[in-house]
């Protein structure tokens, strides 16, 4: 969240008229940008991303070149020569304890090459951590001497062989070069089955746009929620990952369900349908439940301790016969032939 303050800062109010808004929205701009930094590169890096991706991150949909123009001009993201091309101003002083606690645990710095605040950490922890990143940077400066010296000793041995390799003084005769013997084409085997069905993971184009609108319009839970630009660039985005015979199967009985339920109750906008992996309609691959089987029938069901009593008091045949009765009558009971007669 913005500290206090931000809101009427000159920064602010420059942002606001460089892009012909009101303050509050430049400072809704800037949280979103602190927002995406903060979830998709902790180090404050933001310039990994292109300048339209960082519009699409916080739904900005004005020109992107504009809006980085404007940021870096009244100094909230700063310009970088390295890698990650722009870097949120002061990210490495104003991060909260989440940003940190994501680098520390991987031992990462910023993208400012600064080392995270550890103030938070109890003195145990923290010098181990300082002794961890000290060792950190001793090695990279190491690596890049080596780097530095391997790549003096190369140019120094070029220039030192250069002069012998122009063949001025030299009165030997060339030899001429060994024609290399052009290669055999290969035949492409002959398959003797059907040809293999087409996968259903397709490049994705422009020509892909119209399909991809449709079904947005089709997808009712989407009102005020994503823009339909937004969706089509980000499926779009998605080539070589997005499986488009899932889609038209699952999309259609998807959309079909919450239809006849009105649209009631489905959380899943069209872009967050995409994202949970196009699962198909409710109930349409649910298993029916099977009836519960009658439990086959024991002695230790319904033998009563008077029962028990009886069957110890007999003795030889009779005991046997006893126990000949009981299992009949159980497998009567198991069979159903006595069940009406019990329930009555």
């Amino acid at each position: 969240m913005a500290i206090r303050g931000t809101l009427t800062h000159r920064k602010c109010r420059r942002l606001a008229g460089l892009l012909g808004i009101d303050p509050c929205m430049a400072l809704g701009i800037v949280e979103s940008i602190w927002h995406v930094t903060g979830e998709q590169q902790p180090d404050g890096g933001i310039g990994r991303l292109s300048n339209r991706d960082i519009c699409d991150e916080i739904l900005y949909s004005g020109d992107p070149e504009k809006l980085i123009a404007a940021l870096i001009d009244t100094g909230w993201i700063d310009k970088c020569e390295l890698s990650h091309r722009l870097f949120i101003h002061d990210w490495h002083t104003w991060a909260d304890y989440a940003v940190i606690a994501k680098l520390v645990k991987k031992r990462q710095r910023f993208a400012n090459n600064a080392i995270p605040n550890l103030s938070k950490y109890g003195d145990d922890y923290r010098a181990k951590l300082l002794k961890e990143y000290t060792e950190q940077t001793a090695h990279v400066a190491q690596t890049e001497q080596t780097a530095h010296v391997a790549q003096t000793e190369q140019t120094a041995h070029v220039a030192h062989i250069a002069p012998h390799a122009r063949g001025r003084t030299s009165n030997k005769p060339v030899p001429e070069p060994v024609p290399v013997p052009e290669p055999v084409p290969v035949p492409e085997p002959v398959l003797k089955s059907s040809p293999p069905t087409p996968s259903s993971v397709e490049n994705l184009t422009a020509e892909n746009t119209p399909e991809i609108i449709a079904a947005f319009e089709r997808h009712e839970c989407h009102l005020n929620r994503e823009p339909k630009d937004h969706v089509v660039r980000m499926i779009l985005s998605m080539n070589g990952k997005f499986d488009w015979g899932k889609f038209r199967v699952n999309h259609v009985s998807y959309c079909e369900y919450w239809a006849s339920k009105g649209w009631n109750f489905c959380k899943l906008t069209f872009l967050g349908w995409v994202n949970a992996g196009m699962p198909a309609a409710p109930g349409s691959n649910a298993v029916k439940k099977q009836p519960r089987q009658p439990r086959p029938m024991d002695k230790k069901y319904y033998w009563t301790p008077e029962l028990m009593a009886k069957a110890d008091a007999l003795t030889g045949e009779e005991q046997k016969q006893f126990e000949r009765d009981t299992q009949a009558w159980i497998d009567r009971m198991n069979s159903g032939v006595i069940a009406e007669a019990a329930n009555g």
